[in-house]
């Protein structure tokens, strides 16, 4: 099995609508295959496709190749505080807690033992980051992970800058994922809606107003394909 299971599910599949990014996938894949871990931090708003690019990095051959089944997602989404982020990873990592042992000792084990590369993706990671308990646990927290020399790490979130007091590769560049050209929004809505040549302009145009958002892009195809409707009444 490539994907580690977490809460008894699968790592969630890449989109297959995915069009922009290829060059961002290649940097953070040629830097996952060096020796020496690499921490990256997937940011910007929401809609921007943060978590389709984390997924289709590890979904790239050569990562698979290297990391094998260590490759383990852990959905943030659910954790309000460091206490929670601690237990949803030890869940996604499958871990046992021995009696006497706390869950953080537990992933300090396994993390400082591993003889293997390690790769961890915290998406959405925006939500123990602004959550109810202390920022300071989570700063520590994320400190202490990016010190082990066999983990490399994959972080999503809404923010301008990676979490903690380590040194994050920023995806994308200094100001966050970017947003689509009009070409790669144009690729990835005809990838779901087959529009005359003719009307070219009107939907250049409709993408333009769509800011190369690909949420928004994948959401306006989904509406012409689903009502039919023209590309006047889409732009209205």
């Amino acid at each position: 099995m490539v994907y580690q299971l977490f809460f008894g599910g699968p790592t969630p599949a890449a989109p297959a609508l995915f069009a922009g990014r290829e060059d961002i996938t290649k940097e953070a894949v040629e830097n996952l295959l060096q020796v020496r871990p690499a921490h990256f931090a997937i940011l910007g708003a929401g809609g921007m496709g943060k978590t389709a690019l984390a997924l289709h990095i590890i979904k790239n051959a050569e990562v698979i190749k290297k990391f094998q089944d260590k490759i383990f997602f852990v959905p943030c989404e659910i954790c309000l505080d460091a206490t929670s982020l601690i237990h949803t990873e030890v869940q996604s990592l499958r871990l046992q807690v021995q009696q006497g042992k706390t869950e953080l000792e537990v992933l300090d084990i396994y993390f400082a033992m591993a003889q293997t590369p390690i790769l961890l993706v915290l998406d959405n990671f925006e939500t123990p980051w602004n959550g109810t308990g202390s920022q300071n646990a989570v700063i520590n927290f994320i400190d202490q992970l990016l010190d082990y020399s066999s983990l490399f790490v994959i972080l999503t979130m809404r923010a301008a800058n990676g979490p903690g007091n380590k040194h994050w590769i920023k995806l994308g560049g200094n100001a966050g994922l970017p947003q689509l050209e009009l070409g790669e929004a144009r690729q990835m809505f005809l990838s779901l809606v087959h529009i005359p040549g003719d009307n070219s302009a009107e939907l250049d145009w409709i993408l333009g107003e769509l800011d190369g958002m690909p949420l928004a892009v994948v959401l306006m195809a989904q509406i012409q394909r689903q009502l039919n409707l023209g590309l006047e009444q889409l732009g209205n």
